[in-house]
């Protein structure tokens, strides 16, 4: 059986062990896993910036998604259009038919669409995919497994075509659900 050293030396070479291993959790800890000490990935954190940049004023802009699930929406597109973060108004795509509020909760603003990544890289295996638009920033393509032993809950939102362009989008909503059909 080894004999353990006693001692002043024994004492600080287990000292230096507890702080070394003391610094690794600590770093560990406050990088949350992530390189941005955030709780972030860097292209999450680059890409939100480049959004913060460019977004339009006022948090208002239409864009096309299409949410992928097995959900009501199938696979068909849709213009959302945001106002002050919050969608105001959902038309089917090309016919311009306006969606009953109560389906617009399987739309995601472009804000909601960054928490989703946020919290998905949190979540181990939670996160399939994501891409990001190259000179805006927002999230074109997440994919989410949320359960990951479940059949039916993956869910991917693909997101385009971006524009600043809200009160022609709202007036072809408003319109179209008024203008009786023939």
């Amino acid at each position: 059986m080894p004999v353990r050293e006693r001692g002043p030396r024994a004492l600080r070479a287990g000292a230096w062990r507890l702080c070394a291993l003391s610094a690794l959790v600590a770093s560990v800890s406050a990088c949350n896993g992530s390189p941005t000490g955030s709780g972030e990935s860097r292209a999450l954190v680059e890409a939100r910036a480049r959004w913060n940049a460019a977004k339009p004023a006022g948090d208002r802009y239409v864009m096309v998604q299409r949410v992928e699930c097995f959900c009501v929406t199938g696979a068909n597109s849709y213009r959302v259009t945001v106002v002050g973060n919050a969608i105001a108004a959902v038309v089917q795509e090309p016919s311009g038919a306006p969606v009953e509020t109560g389906l617009w909760s399987a739309f995601r603003t472009v804000a909601q669409l960054f928490d989703a990544v946020r919290d998905a890289e949190q979540q181990s295996g939670t996160l399939r995919a994501v891409e990001y638009d190259a000179t805006l920033g927002f999230p074109r393509i997440v994919s989410l497994d949320p359960l990951r032993n479940a059949v039916d809950d993956e869910v991917r939102y693909v997101t385009s075509s971006v524009t600043s362009s809200v009160t022609s989008s709202i007036t072809s909503s408003i319109t179209s659900s008024i203008t009786p059909s023939p």
